[in-house]
């Protein structure tokens, strides 16, 4: 045999051979190779339907003349209308987050939605302040890191 045939069939010989070792590598490591221990799972704590127990986010305040006022305006809005402008209005009129979420409490027509959660009321500020970030609610839930 020539030379170049016997360094053709060495160099087959020796990727084949190295080839056939890693493949056989990796198959002693899918066999060999440790199983994760199984994990204690942690009970889901209960669920409540009271937004009080459950993910507080506003404390219920009493609400001032003018921000109910405002709010009711709101409210009276028709549905099929929009009331972003009264909205707005009142979220300068309230002067805190918390007593524009119980204004809100107090007139859930205001976004139309029934059985308001505190989530509700947090994405129904943050639609507003996007609106009219320098009002007073959206001051306050601003520095509370509502919005």
């Amino acid at each position: 045999m020539s030379d170049k045939r016997l360094l053709s069939i060495a160099i087959a010989s020796t990727v084949g051979a190295a080839i056939v070792g890693f493949v056989a590598q990796l198959t002693l490591f899918a066999v060999v190779a440790p199983r994760p221990e199984p994990r204690e799972e942690t009970p889901a704590p209960p669920v409540s339907s009271s937004p009080i127990e459950h993910n507080a986010i506003f404390e219920t305040v009493p609400v001032s003349g003018a921000c109910d006022a405002a709010m009711a305006e709101a409210a009276s809005v028709p549905a099929s209308l929009s009331n972003d402008a009264e909205i707005a209005l009142a979220a300068d009129a309230c002067l805190t987050a918390n007593e524009f979420a119980s204004a809100i409490r107090a007139h859930p027509d205001v976004i139309g939605l029934s059985g308001l959660t505190d989530q509700d009321i947090q994405w129904a500020m943050q639609a507003i302040c996007f609106q009219v970030p320098s009002s007073a609610t959206c001051t306050d839930a601003a520095s509370r890191g509502l919005i």
